[in-house]
Parts: C-alpha cells; structure tokens; sequence
C-alpha cells in the first residue's frame, strides 16, 4: 500500500470542489471523507442561490445577502425552497441560506483539511463572487455534457412528476423540456457557469491550472485543478491521487473504497443539520455508494431528446475548453 502526505507547509489545507448536478460529486466527496481530520462542506453556496431563486420567483424582489436585520425574509426563504424541494419545516436554517454568512463561517474554519463541494452556479456574477473565501485552492469536476444533460433530465422529470410540478403537456416525458419545463437549474448553463467560475479564479489571482506551463503556484492555496467524472470512474487509481497531490490533500490507496452507509454524510456541514438525512433518497446512490463504478456506455445519438442535444450542443464548447486543461 503506497500513500502520499500533504507536500504543502502550511498548516491547513483548504479546496473548493466545483461542479454542477450528475458529476458524481457526491461520490468524490464521500470518498474524501476518509481523510483524517477533515470537514466536509456540502453546498453551502448552493442553498443560498436556490434560496434567492425561489424568493425571487415567489416575492418579486431581491434576498438580501446578509441575514443581519433581514431575518424575516430569511425565514420566508426558508419556508419557500423547504416547500419546494418537499423538506419537512424547519430543516433549513435560515441564517445558513446568507451569502455573507457563509462566507464568514468558511474563512473561520480551523480543522486541517476543509473540503467544500458545491455548485458554479451558485456563483453567477460578481454580486456573488465577492463571497468566496480567501485562502482556498479551486478544484473543479466535469462531465461530458450529453451524459451531464440526459441524466439531469431523467431526474428533473422524476422529481417533477412526483411532486406535481408539471403542467398537462409536460407529464408525457417524451414531450418534457428540460429548459422549458424545470423552473429549479438551467442544465443548459451548467458548462458555461462552471467554465466562467474557473476563468475568474484563474484571472482573479495568480492561481495556476495543475499540469499547465503557466508559471509557479504563488502560494499554498494557490492551485486550480480538472478532473473529469468519466476519468475518475474509469481510473480512479491513477486520477485520485494525483488530484489529491495536486491539492495537498493526503491520499491512501484505501480511499479507493469506502463503507456503503450513509452515515458519514450526516457529519458534513450543510443548511440545515438535518438536511442530508431528510434527503438520502434524492442521492440514494451516491450516498450508499463504496466505491467509484465504471462510467456506462454513452447513450445513442438517436435515442435523445432535441432538448438534450440542443442544450449539449451550446454546452460542447465550455466543456471542451476545460477538457483540454483537465489534469
């Protein structure tokens, strides 16, 4: 068995793992979890974006950013996307749902390695993306966006149908429009949000793309690293390692399988402490997951939707260009 130690001298290491919806991400995360003394941060950005989304949709107006003095509209939020994403009242902590916030609590954290997994569309705009945290390296994961978009559509129909959220036309699936038809993430964005995402933190300092010949890393927190969802399940052995090398993160060939229970979930911090165990079933699969499975075969062109290949189509240029910088 062969492990590697974190190569950074500082004494945290902090990563942002970024994403959208469909990546495996909550696989990886889980895997990460096996590290010693690590804390897990599950999209505490991402609650805050849906929360302004749906008080946007429902009031008209904008969800201050700030909880401080706003509290009621915080709890109105809360009320809102509990209702929506059909979470019993009271799971969301409203004060969690505050850019500001989060902010705040992710720049105080002490433990030695802080991993947060979250989602580029959270961070549309410098309204946003003036809460990131400082001291924090930026990972970001990616997959193809046929499989991104169609598996997307295949869970926002089942949700949607579920809950009642789909008007007459839209309950035959074959006439179901992922851009039309779902009101909660634009898959259509998904690519080009994550791509913007990594421009900005690639412009904003002198962070460096792991594998390029752009340079020396400025600083310890400095890194951005690729990876691509398909790689990570085809070889696991040879991208885990290395993006945990890149990153500073210890690695140990054990970490290539974990415990099925979804246990370990319920240590991570999100917007409510509740949140993960009320929702197991909307990642059932991630969350009782041991070990990374072979990526399947890609669907035939001729068995998608115009919605999937219209979407993919406008995504393929933003995907392509992270992939030429993967790791």
């Amino acid at each position: 068995m062969t492990s590697t130690k974190p190569s950074r001298k500082t004494s945290q290491v902090r990563v942002f793992l970024w994403t959208f919806p469909r990546t495996r991400s909550t696989a990886l995360t889980k895997c990460l979890s096996q590290i010693e003394g690590v804390e897990i941060w599950f999209e505490p950005y991402c609650f805050c974006s849906m929360a302004a989304t749906e008080y946007r949709r429902v009031h008209g107006r904008e969800l201050p950013t700030s909880y401080r003095g706003n509290e009621t509209m915080f709890a109105e939020a809360a009320r809102i996307l509990s209702k929506m994403t059909l979470m019993p009242p009271g799971v969301l902590d409203p004060e969690r749902l505050a850019y500001e916030g989060v902010k705040e609590r992710l720049e105080c954290t002490t433990s030695r390695y802080v991993i947060v997994k979250d989602m580029a569309l959270a961070m549309s705009g410098e309204k946003y993306r003036r809460f990131l945290p400082d001291g924090f390296a930026h990972a970001f994961l990616i997959r193809e966006p046929i499989a991104t978009i169609a598996s997307y559509r295949r869970a926002t129909y089942s949700s949607f149908k579920s809950a009642g959220y789909l008007d007459e036309d839209a309950k035959n699936e074959s006439e179901f429009d992922i851009e039309r038809d779902n009101f909660v993430m634009n898959a259509g964005l998904f690519h080009k949000e994550l791509c913007d995402l990594w421009n900005y933190v690639m412009q904003s300092s002198k962070t460096r793309c792991v594998g390029l010949p752009d340079g020396e890393s400025s600083g310890p927190n400095s890194q951005s690293v690729i990876i691509d969802s398909d790689d990570l399940l085809t070889k696991p052995d040879e991208i885990l390692p290395k993006f945990c090398e890149a990153l500073g993160l210890p690695y140990d060939q054990s970490f290539l399988r974990w415990d099925p229970s979804a246990d370990v979930a319920f240590s991570w911090k999100a917007a409510g402490d509740e949140l993960l165990r009320g929702n197991v079933h909307f990642y059932e699969t991630a969350m009782t997951s041991s070990c990374f499975m072979p990526a399947k075969e890609r669907e035939q062109v001729q068995n998608l939707t115009k919605d999937v290949l219209r979407l993919a189509e406008q995504a393929r240029p933003f995907y392509d260009k992270m992939c030429n910088n993967k790791l």
